[in-house]
């Protein structure tokens, strides 16, 4: 028996179905990469999140233990500057105080006009009285200066005497600090 084929077969080139094939495979499987990556950081994110949940009590400790570690370094820091800018009002006053004759009887006033200065108010005081106390003050390590700023007859030999009295702030300091040790 004899074939004849009337019809000729022609060969078919599966070159671009395979390329298609592979094509769509190929798209498949980066399709599949990028769904399984989405999933591991979703679920990395979730773990994420609900660990935050749990741990939420002890970041809020954490941060208060933070803001009062915070809060007393400041405080610290504040009450060591105010220590050290402190004036020393009262050593002042009861140096000076010691220096007027019949403190108690004699001072009017006494009063801080600036950082460095004082305004020493004094009644029925002598002018001898009135300058053997400008020399012992003088004679003070951190007075600088002792001026007359008025001198008032008040009856026949006293007088209302007004002086200022400027301080070297740096050497009073000084003079502070080591009667403290």
């Amino acid at each position: 028996m004899i074939n004849i084929n009337f019809f000729e077969k022609k060969k078919v080139n599966v070159l671009p179905y395979l390329m298609i094939t592979g094509f769509f495979l190929l798209l498949a499987g980066l399709g599949t990469y990028f769904y399984l990556m989405q999933e591991n950081y979703i679920q990395a994110e979730a773990e994420n999140v609900a660990w935050i949940e749990r741990e939420t009590e002890n970041v809020l400790l954490s941060r208060q233990m933070q803001g009062v570690d915070r809060l007393t370094n400041e405080s610290i820091s504040t009450q060591d500057t105010l220590v050290g800018q402190r004036y020393p009002m009262v050593y002042i006053t009861e140096e000076i105080a010691a220096q007027v004759p019949d403190e108690g009887e004699n001072v009017v006033s006494f009063q801080l006009t600036n950082p460095a200065q004082f305004v020493l108010t004094l009644e029925n005081m002598t002018v001898n009285e009135g300058s053997e106390l400008v020399n012992r003050l003088e004679d003070l390590p951190y007075v600088s200066q002792v001026n007359y700023l008025r001198l008032e007859s008040q009856n026949n030999e006293e007088y209302l005497l007004e002086l200022t009295i400027d301080m070297n702030e740096t050497r009073l300091r000084e003079v502070v600090s080591s009667d403290d040790d």
